[in-house]
């Protein structure tokens, strides 16, 4: 299951893959399938799927949370039948040009964002879910292999970069 809801973010993206992305996560944030939450020592995020449901952590890229992101946790969900976490590692700022995620990701602190993603393996197994994963998209990539320091809860990781055309 986890190989097909994969296999549905790996076209590659052009403008109508973000428009679609955009009506996509339109749908499922109007809807109430995907939710702010607010969990661990106060991190924000996003949520979608059955509290009981395997669980993928879906780790941002260098831009933040944006419709995209979001998207693919909507996907994963949905095709997968997973619950799905969008922990906030900015805090809620997006980078609009490279120049803010460049800086937005030269800011982070990797250390205290790996702490954060203990907290999300924590809070997901907590509220329902046995088992957990994690994903992350090009700066999320990275926070991956970070995976076994976040406490030994996770089943699996997955690297997730762009390729060039």
């Amino acid at each position: 299951m986890l190989a097909r809801a994969f296999h549905s973010l790996s076209l590659p993206v052009r403008f109508s893959h973000v428009r679609r992305a955009q009506a996509f996560t339109s749908r499922a944030l109007s809807s109430g399938d995907m939710q702010a939450v607010t969990y661990g020592n106060n991190i924000p995020g996003y949520e979608i799927g059955k509290k009981d449901a395997p669980a993928v952590i879906v780790l941002q890229e260098w831009w933040g949370i944006n419709d995209l992101i979001k998207m693919h946790a909507a996907k994963i969900s949905e095709v997968g039948g997973y619950r799905c976490l969008v922990p906030d590692l900015y805090k809620g700022k997006i980078g609009v040009d490279k120049e803010e995620a460049a800086h937005l990701m030269g800011n982070l602190d990797f250390k205290a964002a790996t702490a954060e993603l203990t907290q999300s393996v924590e809070y997901l197994k907590s509220t329902g879910s046995g088992k957990v994963g994690c994903v992350g998209f090009c700066m999320g990539g990275a926070l991956v292999l970070c995976g076994p320091a976040f406490g030994g809860g996770l089943r699996g990781c997955v690297l997730w970069h762009s390729r060039k055309p």
